[in-house]
């Protein structure tokens, strides 16, 4: 019984032994890479500069999150708590404004104008022109303000919110892409892979997640 007791102990030693030995070659691994970040930086040009400064943005939160699941003991309650309390904010910010910027015209002034939610007519509007006579209606004036744009101009500008919106969408979604290009690239570099084949590439992409 003491023997396989013993046995037992020695084995647990030895897992922990390995598990360290992998943390620590993980970590001299992404410490080599970020090592040489200045020199890197210095060589680039144009667009792959700009790269080598957001690899290494991303690379530093990607460390930070790493160091913080470390201190609280991979407690994922605990993780999630510290991590919602450090970054909620900004994630929060950076998800809802662009929505709420692109879709506030819509909301406030979207559709016919007695059913917007601030209802307000184009400049040229005939019920608000007393010299108008029969077209005049005091009611409408009552209900609906007069705007400083004419149609065509609430057209145009209309046109350039959506256009905006979708430039927001399509940001929003480059930026997601990319961090996430580069979490495989720091798990990668992290296991030893700096540089792998396309199909050893998707079994390594299957196997973090």
């Amino acid at each position: 019984m003491n023997h396989g007791k013993g046995t037992k102990v020695k084995n647990l030693e030895e897992d922990r032994s390995t598990y360290s030995k992998i943390k620590m070659n993980e970590s001299s691994n992404i410490d080599i890479y970020m090592k040489h970040y200045k020199r890197r930086y210095t060589k680039k040009r144009g667009l792959s500069k700009l790269d080598c400064y957001c690899e290494k943005k991303v690379f530093d939160k990607i460390h930070n999150l790493n160091e913080l699941r470390g201190k609280i003991h991979n407690d994922e309650k605990r993780y999630k708590k510290s991590f919602l309390k450090k970054y909620g904010i900004g994630l929060i910010l950076f998800v809802f404004i662009p929505a709420l910027l692109g879709s506030l015209l819509p909301i406030l002034f979207g559709g016919e104008v007695m059913k917007q939610l601030i209802p307000m007519c184009e400049s040229t509007c005939k019920k608000h022109d007393s010299s108008r006579g029969g077209e005049y209606s005091g009611d409408h004036i009552s209900e609906s303000s007069l705007s400083p744009f004419e149609n065509n101009t609430w057209t145009m500008i209309q046109n350039i919110n959506d256009a905006l919106s979708l430039s927001f969408v399509a940001i929003f979604l480059i930026i997601m892409i990319y961090i996430f290009i580069k979490f495989i690239k720091y798990e990668g570099i992290k296991a030893g892979k700096r540089k792998m084949p396309l199909k050893e590439y998707f079994h390594f992409l299957k196997y973090i997640l």
